[in-house]
């Protein structure tokens, strides 16, 4: 299932599609490391997916 996170700041902001669980956590993590105010994973229709619920589905597959 594909994954939509986005990234926030005061200024702006963007969002990139990935494709499964593990990439929508590795990607979380890397953005946590910058200076991005807001970071946030949903569904393509917009759903948020918490961050509990992404791992579960990468230890799934």
């Amino acid at each position: 299932m594909p994954y939509w996170i986005h990234a926030k700041v005061k200024d702006g902001g963007f969002s990139v599609v990935v494709e499964t669980a593990k990439d929508a956590l590795a990607k979380l993590a890397e953005l946590a490391e910058t200076d991005r105010i807001e970071v946030a994973a949903t569904d393509l229709s917009g759903t948020v997916i918490e961050l509990a619920t992404l791992r579960a589905e990468a230890d799934q597959a």
